[in-house]
């Protein structure tokens, strides 16, 4: 298969990481222009943000530098080989990857399955899942085996 765009959705954990590698790999050698996505939650409705003097502007533009900084450092060995795309967005993340897709008009989607299971996941539910039900192109969920 020959992908034109793709996007990866990475939050910075040791999971999505390898879903980044994982992109990498099963790219090689296309000429595909890789999306990195990163959504920063709602975070003024966090109550541990309210002891610091800064509003949630404030917080999310400091999110996002730094998230611009990550991304910058996690493809800056790739960029020979590859074509990057940074959106950073803030809100729900199944909803901001799936409209970020469709808005990008990607071929295939690639996320980490962060493996909840049992009550946590009744509770948290499963971001993958919820991209996988709403998203218009195919989704690979990534899952790192031990």
């Amino acid at each position: 298969m020959n992908y034109k765009k793709v996007m990866c959705a990475i939050d910075f954990s040791d999971l999505s990481n390898y879903a980044f590698e994982y992109t990498l790999d099963l790219l090689k050698g296309q000429d595909t222009q890789i999306i990195l996505i990163h959504v920063i939650e709602h975070l003024y409705y966090h109550d541990h943000f309210l002891i610091l003097s800064l509003s949630p502007d404030e917080i999310e533009d400091k999110f996002t530098k730094l998230a611009k900084e990550k991304l910058t450092e996690l493809t800056k060995n790739y960029t020979n080989d590859f074509s990057f795309k940074f959106i950073i967005r803030e809100g729900h993340p199944q909803t901001e990857i799936v409209n970020a897709s469709k808005k990008q008009d990607v071929d295939l989607i690639v996320i980490a399955s962060h493996g909840h299971t049992g009550i946590a996941h009744v509770i948290l539910g499963s971001i993958a899942e919820r991209v996988v039900q709403n998203a218009s192109c195919p989704v690979l969920i990534v899952k790192k085996t031990e």
